[in-house]
Parts: structure tokens; C-alpha cells; sequence
């Protein structure tokens, strides 16, 4: 068996007794933050967990290391750490009050890689290996593909976009395995330029599958806002709870990969676009069906914008995480502060304003 003291927990290659990664710069005493795995904990007795890639709502993902096989892999952990907590023996366990919400979600987990695991033909989708319990939850093995996500791709190239034949290319494939999956009942809910894996073989797969508790609650907010409550409350097994029952937000919260995001979703939801009915009054009171559109695209922009406000600072100022999304929260608040705050254009008030003001009171 290959001796794992010599690779980089971050790219899987042999660094010999280096601590720093001379190929990624990870360096060996980097820390692994709780409550994710800590740095070459081993799962179900093979697989060599590194560093956390990604996490999201229902868990994280991190570099892995197949200890038969030799070879590099992800490892895809069930980790809702809202509703959940990790104990010193690396076990994970529901919060008190949550355990039906933590076993439905944990359910559905397992359904969904299984399904993924069957998909083995569709070219442009990540092969997953192995679906395995170990910890206390369920941990899904798939291929590690060396590459950069499409984002990447694009901001590296010289013009910044595809030609029509690369796009051609990148793209048709992903397109049938998109249809071959939702045929089978698998719907991916965040297909975005992060998700989508360029590989140095030219070719795209699809990456970031999650569990779809979450979505359903915006689509039941157009119909009625107070839908999401009892929506969330059929979703996480707890539709006998009452709105002020501690139980259906600890389990809500558990949706959400942070505080600021779960907070950001309910902002969303409460500002954006209007329930069917609403939206049918505006469409009757402006008698514009121009001016409905841009009225509800208003509010769901604005929406967005505080949403973006909530989750971003969130991070910045609790996590200490900053990014690119950063920056663009702090121009919009600026901008936004800036509308709100600046001075009152002047106008020169004449005598012919003043009679025609008069005028149209008179008549109102």
C-alpha cells in the first residue's frame, strides 16, 4: 500500500517530506475547521479524506484519496450542520428536536447518489464509485476530475467567451445527460458556471448535485407567501408545528449551509415578486402588461440585492470570508446609499408650475 504520510491533502500528489505543496502550495498543518473531517480521516476504511473543496445545505465536499485503488477522488459527505452536530469521535448526530428532518434528508441523500450511481453511460456526468455509512451519515466517492470550472474557463480566455463550435462542443453532451436525468427523475436545481467542470480533455461534466428540499419553498411563495410556512413544515416533517414552534425554524435553518443564508432566503422570499393574485391587481391597476413586467422585475431585483446584502456580509463579518460577490454587495450598497442620501435635484418653481399644480387639484 502506497504510503499516504507523502501526499498533499489538498492535490493528492507525493510531496516526500515537503510541508508545503511545491504543485498547489496547500501547506501540510493547514487546520480543517470543525465540524468538517478533520485533515486524513479515513472513511469506511478506505477512502483518505483531505481538504474541504465545497460545502453547501446538505454537505461538504473534500479531495479524497482511494487507499485500494491508488487514486485520487472526491468525497461527498451528508452534513446538514444546522441540524446536525459532530461529535469528538467524528460522529454525527441530529440536534435534539430535529431527528425526523435529519433522517428524511438523510433519505433522500442516499436516493439521490444511488441514482447518480446508476447514470454510469452519460458521458458529460461525474462517475460515482462508491456510496458508503461511515461517522454516523452517508458519504458519496465519486472520480476526481482535474480541471476548472466554467467560470474559470471563461475568465482565463483571451476573448472571455465561446465561439458558436467550442460552445457546440462543451455543451451537447451536457445537454443529452441533462435530459437522460431528468427522465430518470434527477433534477440538478444549481446548474451555474461553478457547477459545470471543464476537464484538460477539453470535455464538460456536471458536478454540485444537492438535495431539492429548499427549492420547492420559493415556487409555494407565489402562490400565497405564507404557503413557504406550511410548505417548509411538509418538507422537513413538521407540518403539525406551529409557526412560533421553535422545531419547524431549527429544522428550517438546517436547509441552509449558514445562518446568513437561511436569513437571506426569507428576505428573498418576503421581497420579491408578489403572490399570482397581487400580481394580477398590479396587471389591472397599471393596464400595462410592459409595466407589470418591469414592476415585478423590480421587486425581484431588489430582492436579490438584499438577499445579496444579508448572505455577503454574513460571511464577511461572522465567517471572515471574502470574495468577489463581496465586492459587488459593497458597490451596490454604496450605489443604493448613495440614491437614498444625495441632495434634491433643484428645480425653479414658476408661476406656470404653481397654475397648473392648482388646476390639476381643482379637478381631482
Amino acid at each position: 500500500m502506497m504510503n499516504t504520510d507523502h501526499l498533499c491533502m489538498s492535490c493528492m500528489r507525493e510531496i516526500g517530506d515537503e510541508n508545503q505543496c511545491p504543485y498547489c502550495g496547500f501547506h501540510a498543518d493547514s487546520p480543517q475547521l470543525a465540524p468538517y473531517l478533520p485533515l486524513r480521516t479515513v472513511v469506511a476504511e478506505r477512502y483518505l479524506a483531505g481538504k474541504l473543496l465545497d460545502y453547501n445545505g446538505d454537505g461538504a465536499t473534500y479531495m479524497g484519496w482511494d487507499l485500494e485503488m491508488n487514486a485520487p477522488v472526491t468525497i461527498r459527505e451528508f452534513l446538514p450542520d444546522s441540524i446536525a452536530e459532530r461529535r469528538e469521535d467524528l460522529t454525527l448526530v441530529p440536534m435534539a428536536g430535529c431527528e425526523i428532518t435529519y433522517r428524511d434528508c438523510y433519505q433522500s441523500f442516499l436516493e439521490l447518489w444511488r441514482k447518480l450511481a446508476r447514470m454510469r453511460g452519460l458521458s458529460a456526468l461525474i462517475l460515482v464509485f462508491d456510496i458508503v455509512e461511515d461517522h454516523g451519515t452517508a458519504y458519496a466517492i465519486s472520480e476526481y476530475m482535474e480541471g476548472v470550472s466554467l467560470r474559470e474557463y471563461l475568465l482565463r480566455s483571451p476573448s472571455g467567451y465561446l465561439s458558436w463550435e467550442q460552445a457546440r462542443i462543451l455543451f451537447m453532451p451536457v445537454l443529452s445527460t441533462l435530459g437522460t436525468l431528468h427522465s430518470a427523475g434527477i433534477i440538478h436545481r444549481g446548474i451555474s458556471p461553478t457547477t459545470l467542470i471543464v476537464g484538460k480533455n477539453g470535455k464538460m461534466r456536471i458536478t454540485g448535485f444537492s438535495i431539492w428540499q429548499a427549492t420547492a419553498l420559493t415556487v409555494s411563495g407565489l402562490v400565497a407567501k405564507e404557503n413557504v410556512v406550511a410548505t417548509a413544515g411538509s418538507l422537513l416533517s413538521v407540518a403539525d408545528a406551529a409557526e412560533t414552534d421553535p422545531s419547524l425554524w431549527t429544522a428550517f435553518a438546517g436547509m441552509f449551509p449558514t445562518m446568513g443564508a437561511c436569513v437571506a432566503f426569507g428576505a428573498f422570499n418576503l421581497l420579491c415578486a408578489p403572490c399570482f393574485a397581487a400580481m394580477g391587481t398590479i396587471r389591472n391597476q397599471m393596464d400595462s402588461g410592459k409595466w407589470t413586467a418591469i414592476a415585478i422585475g423590480y421587486e425581484c431585483a431588489f430582492a436579490w440585492v438584499i438577499g445579496l446584502f444579508i448572505n455577503q456580509f454574513y460571511n464577511l463579518l461572522v465567517l471572515g470570508q471574502f470574495g468577489i460577490w463581496t465586492v459587488v454587495a459593497i458597490v451596490l450598497l454604496v450605489a443604493m446609499l448613495f440614491q437614498i442620501f444625495r441632495p434634491m435635484p433643484k428645480h425653479a418653481w414658476t408661476d406656470e408650475d404653481e397654475t397648473n399644480t392648482a388646476s390639476a387639484a381643482v379637478s381631482a
